[in-house]
């Protein structure tokens, strides 16, 4: 049995295909499978453990640890080795000092005991005015030499910068500058000449009290200088005057 509806011709436009318009890719879709995602990401990923300077930190603690040990032992190591040269040096020089002083002579040891009695007391003033320098004299002088008087009264001795002449039985006038016993007229002319070389003086001469008249002990030299110092007459004792320089 047939339909005897008719249907009529579509009157509505028809859209052609454009050839030359580009084709529309549609990717192809995959059915989800049911994959565990849960179960992945627990096992792929490890929780990181807390660190110091990229190491552990029971690592990084016994470095540090360790670090202090040897640390402490170089210290003490180094601080004992210091100490122990240090006892041994003291040892030696008191040794040392203990055989000098076991083989010193008499003569040699009360030289030394009365070097080391002398105190000095120095007192500078601008050049031109007066110096005045005072030293405690020792008890006794070893060793005295003869000056030679009366045979060497009127010679002359050269010094650094002045020239001496020698007076027996004399003293000088001025200030008294320095004290000191001696063993010998030289040695009390090279002391007074420091001064005139040291101070650019040219009016110290020496006094030396060779016999130790006048309470003083023998061998004691005295530096004097000043204005118009003079040569006077006095047993037992000798003097070197600077003579006037041309």
């Amino acid at each position: 049995m047939h339909s005897t509806i008719e249907t009529a011709p579509s009157t509505e436009p028809e859209v052609a295909p454009d050839p030359s318009a580009p084709e529309v890719y549609h990717a192809p879709h995959y059915p989800y499978k049911g994959y565990d995602l849960t179960s992945y990401t627990q096992n792929s990923v490890a929780p990181r453990k807390s660190e110091i300077a990229g190491l552990r930190k029971p690592t990084f603690w016994l470095l540090i640890a360790l670090f202090s040990v040897v640390a402490l032992a170089l210290g003490l190591g180094t601080g004992l080795g210091l100490g122990l040269k240090n006892s041994n040096v003291n040892n030696t020089g008191a040794s040392t000092s203990e055989s000098d002083n076991a083989t010193l002579s008499p003569a040699a040891a009360a030289t030394s005991s009365s070097t080391t009695s002398e105190s000095t007391s120095t007192t500078s003033t601008s050049t031109g005015s007066t110096c005045a320098v005072s030293t405690a004299a020792a008890p006794t002088a070893t060793g005295l030499q003869d000056s030679g008087c009366p045979n060497r009264n009127g010679n002359t001795i050269s010094k650094t910068t002045l020239t001496y002449k020698i007076s027996c039985n004399s003293d000088l006038t001025g200030s008294d500058l320095a004290s000191l016993v001696v063993n010998s007229l030289e040695e009390c002319l090279s002391m007074c000449d420091s001064l005139n070389w040291t101070q650019k003086r040219k009016d110290v001469g020496s006094v030396w009290n060779e016999k130790g008249v006048i309470g003083q002990t023998a061998g004691t030299c005295w530096c004097k200088g000043g204005d118009k110092i003079q040569v006077t007459s006095k047993p037992g004792i000798v003097v070197a005057s600077p003579l006037p320089q041309s």
